[in-house]
């Protein structure tokens, strides 16, 4: 190999670190980072984030719940979850995003917002490149909490108009 060679070797992966460093500081920015064995856990919960604000990508629509940020089981927020079930039932204005991430690391986020008048929109972003990538909207007209066996609980929205007639968040 020759000199230019490694060069342009080593050109190339720093610039493929500087990349990805500063890709990380902007979405990695306020959330909480741990190590589990070989496994990197990326939490955001309800708690970082200022209350009452607004739902994200929409300023000034409802008051917000939070984000739940899930990366291989870790980062489940059953206060967020509450808070967006409990302002359905008592018909106000609320919104949650809910991201869980493929096995490869692809984000898959839900945007729930109640509306007033107690429909709930879905805005389904799905980056998984080996699914069915794109952003999907929805109107609902129910939403139901569905518990599973380790004790969470995720969301069956039905009566939907848009992309999908029932849609389930996990």
């Amino acid at each position: 190999m020759t000199a230019s060679f490694l060069d342009r070797r080593v050109a190339t992966w720093c610039l493929v670190l500087a990349v990805f460093s500063s890709g990380c500081a902007k979405s990695c920015a306020g959330s909480k980072s741990s190590k589990r064995g070989e496994e990197e856990s990326v939490t955001t919960t309800s708690n970082d984030l200022p209350r009452p604000s607004t739902t994200p990508g929409d300023a000034g629509a409802a008051p917000s719940c939070g984000r739940e940020v899930q990366l291989h089981g870790q980062g489940y927020d059953a206060a967020a979850r509450k808070c967006l079930w409990d302002a359905y039932q008592a018909k106000k204005p609320a919104g949650l995003s809910l991201t869980r991430h493929t096995i490869e690391g692809d984000p898959i986020t839900f945007t729930l917002r109640v509306l007033e008048d107690s429909s709930i929109e879905v805005v389904e972003d799905n980056q998984d490149r080996f699914g069915a990538r794109g952003v999907r909207r929805s109107t609902c007209k129910t939403l139901e909490q569905r518990p599973s066996a380790d004790g969470r609980s995720g969301f069956l929205l039905s009566g939907c108009t848009g992309s999908a007639e029932k849609i389930e968040v996990p």
